[in-house]
């Protein structure tokens, strides 16, 4: 292969990365709290379609509440480990 071939390629990445760029680090994940549901997350927790949770809001028991902390626990350990890797992607950058 030419090396004149390579030539509009290494151009092209070198004009991707120009001094006006600035790496910003990652915004803090927001966290999920089993009464603060919305309704198609309460629908994912229990596995049931998001037309079968009722629309009207509901006054629950600290026991009614135990069905959602898996999936709120799987999800905030997820959101933090995708967290922590963006972060550590963005030390890197620097």
């Amino acid at each position: 292969m030419r090396p004149y071939c390579l030539l509009p390629a290494i151009v092209l990445m070198l004009s991707a990365c120009g001094s006006g760029d600035r790496c910003e680090a990652p915004e803090k994940p927001v966290l999920l709290n089993a009464k603060n549901l919305s309704r198609e997350q309460r629908a994912n927790a229990l596995g049931v379609p998001p037309e079968r949770v009722p629309t009207e809001p509901v006054t629950e028991s600290p026991a009614s509440l135990q069905a959602y902390d898996v999936y709120v626990a799987r999800h905030n350990d997820a959101v933090q480990a995708a967290y922590c890797v963006d972060s550590e992607a963005y030390r890197l950058a620097i």
